[in-house]
């Protein structure tokens, strides 16, 4: 790979996260403040449990968030794709 196509894809937009993801990130600190000796695994295990007891309207407002990223990634990607084309 030659470097000027290094630098196309370093300046390729990153996919958007998942509700699931925005939810981790918003809510990994508080469950490892809670429990310090947690591994990561496990940490990452206790956050599924979590979300999985969501009810739809406490999901909401993630999935609220991760279509907003999506909507901004696409456009992004289309604004990438038509200045590399």
């Amino acid at each position: 790979m030659s470097s000027s196509s290094n630098q196309k894809n370093l300046q390729k937009p990153k996919r958007p996260l998942s509700a699931f993801l925005i939810f981790c990130r918003e809510n990994r600190e508080t469950i490892k403040q809670q429990n310090p000796n947690m591994k990561m695994s496990e940490l990452t295990k206790q956050l599924a449990e979590i979300w999985k007891s969501l009810t739809d309207e406490e999901k909401q407002i993630y999935q609220d968030q991760a279509q907003q990223l999506k909507n901004e990634y696409e456009i992004a990607l289309r604004d990438y794709e038509n200045q590399n084309n």
